[in-house]
């Protein structure tokens, strides 16, 4: 795959909408969770797309990239996982949150393949 400007990937562009779509609940997780699961899911979520556009930019290192970024991802998954075993997110928009992850994985497989 061609560098492009990653604001024009399709994969980054849905990730970056989910963590815009998921970013005011997961503000609005317990006060005790501030510091903890709700920072980390945030802190995860730049990281995650961080691996991405280093992915796009550096091609030497492009799947070690792209594969760190997939460890994250799946650690995001853990992270709703267990927000939604909390309830501090609701059963279906749970299940969409990881309907969309598992979507964005297996975009990010393709890339990583390519």
């Amino acid at each position: 795959m061609n560098k492009i400007a990653i604001e024009n990937l399709e994969v980054y562009k849905r990730a970056e909408q989910l963590l815009f779509r998921v970013y005011k609940p997961i503000k609005n997780y317990p006060k005790y969770e501030k510091h903890r699961l709700s920072q980390i899911t945030v802190i995860l979520f730049i990281i995650f797309l961080a691996f991405m556009h280093l992915g796009n930019k550096v091609k030497s290192k492009r799947k070690v990239y792209l594969q760190t970024a997939d460890a994250f991802l799946q650690m995001l998954k853990v992270c709703f996982r267990l927000a939604r075993y909390e309830k501090y997110i609701g059963k279906e928009f749970g299940r969409q949150i990881s309907l969309e992850l598992t979507e964005i994985g297996k975009m990010l497989g393709g890339w990583i393949r390519s």
